[in-house]
């Protein structure tokens, strides 16, 4: 089957946009039975596709979901993942917004969930993003292609997905992906802001375990954090010394930016994360020495000063809920990720996860695509994207070879 070189590139066009999240009324849909595929077997028209069926409904579970299907479909299903939606925000669907004017003009299917619940939802956001195939075979027949693009959280949920329905999948393009699992993330984020805490007392609200119930993470938590660090940039450097929080950076700015984006993703999820854990936190410190390039005399403070907890008596339960990843690929999985993301160095992230892969033996399932943009998460440009998805496609499809 062949098609235009420039169907990926639009279709990541808009798949780009579908990182902003935005309120969108669902509509009840009736799902049919299964019918015939109707893509195209042989050849595929120049002229643009529009959308034959758009289709928003509900879910059994709870969960939103929209798909949209062109009329000369080329076969292939993009499943776009989201990323963690503030636990506080009511259930919402992705938009195309403008983006869906060029990605209607295309002939690639799209389908997008909410999932049926907010916060760190690994488990459940799986199972909704599963579902989602399900439903949309139902209606409009099986794809030729299925391939999953997650972006964040979403990024580590379809990579569970590859690892547990191989046959189910052609492929994932996990951009900043969380693929350092669960614990990795819970460990950096409570290093953080307790060392922060040592190092800058009272300046923030609440504790590592929690804090006050809808409080205002921009004037009780980014600017306080920020003012404090500009001020004093010493505590910032120190904390980024400390081999448990290797904090990203190339600059003070980048510093600063790095671990008040980190005390934000913890003010905005701690509650949600220690409420999931029947009110116990999912790691703990108890044993933990912090340790790194400081003054001996110092690191004796950090450790005997810093609030120290266990983990709960849920951790296996953690373990089932918040996924884990183990490396037992069998279908490719394309990373891109920047060098410097805050919000999960790759330390604990990317290179945890190459790690897992070689050693289930599976490295030859495994891509990793550096970004144009060196800082930030999930930030990297369009043109990174396009190429990241064509390369994915050319892996998965090599007769195809699209171009960006």
């Amino acid at each position: 089957m062949s098609r235009p070189r420039s169907t990926f590139a639009a279709l990541l066009a808009v798949l780009a946009g579908l990182a902003v999240m935005a309120c969108e009324s669902p509509q009840t849909s009736d799902v049919t039975a299964p019918t015939a595929p109707r893509f195209l077997a042989t050849t595929e028209a120049t002229s643009p596709c529009v959308w034959a069926e758009q289709v928003q409904g509900i879910a059994e579970s709870g969960a939103l979901y929209a798909m949209f299907v062109p009329d000369r479909w080329n076969g292939r299903l993009v499943i776009f993942i989201h990323g963690l939606v503030d636990p506080a925000r009511p259930l919402a669907l992705p938009t195309l917004g403008a983006a869906a004017d060029t990605l209607r003009a295309r002939c690639s299917a799209l389908a997008y969930s909410s999932f049926s619940e907010n916060g760190w939802a690994v488990k459940d956001g799986a199972q909704r993003t599963h579902e989602l195939g399900e439903l949309f075979a139902a209606r409009f027949g099986a794809p030729s292609h299925t391939y999953l693009y997650g972006q964040s959280m979403g990024g580590l949920i379809a990579v569970e997905l590859a690892e547990a329905y191989p046959t189910q999948y052609a492929g994932v393009l996990s951009e900043c992906g969380m693929l350092g699992g669960s614990f990795e993330r819970f460990r950096y984020m409570f290093d953080v802001r307790l060392l922060f805490d040592f190092f800058y007392p009272g300046v923030l609200a609440g504790t590592a375990l929690g804090v006050p119930e809808g409080i205002d993470l921009v004037n009780s938590i980014r600017l306080p954090a920020r003012a404090a660090m500009v001020a004093n940039p010493d505590g910032a450097h120190k904390i980024a010394s400390i081999v448990q929080t290797p904090v990203p950076f190339s600059s003070d700015a980048e510093l600063v930016m790095s671990i008040e984006d980190q005390l934000f993703r913890h003010a905005r999820e701690v509650n949600d994360i220690i409420a999931r854990g029947h009110g116990e936190p999912p790691v703990g410190n108890r044993d933990v020495e912090y340790t790194g390039a400081l003054d001996p005399g110092l690191l004796e403070a950090i450790n005997s000063s810093v609030l120290r907890f266990d983990a709960g008596r849920y951790a296996a339960h953690y373990a089932s809920l918040y996924y884990e990843p183990n490396g037992e690929l069998a279908v490719p999985v394309l990373t891109l990720f920047t060098t410097r993301d805050p919000a999960l160095p790759a330390v604990m992230n990317e290179l945890v996860y190459q790690e897992r892969v070689a050693t289930a033996g599976r490295s030859d399932f495994l891509r990793r695509q550096q970004s144009s943009v060196a800082y930030g998460h999930c930030t990297s440009r369009l043109a990174d994207r396009v190429a990241a998805f064509n390369n994915l496609v050319n892996w998965v499809e090599p007769a195809e070879q699209v171009q960006p």
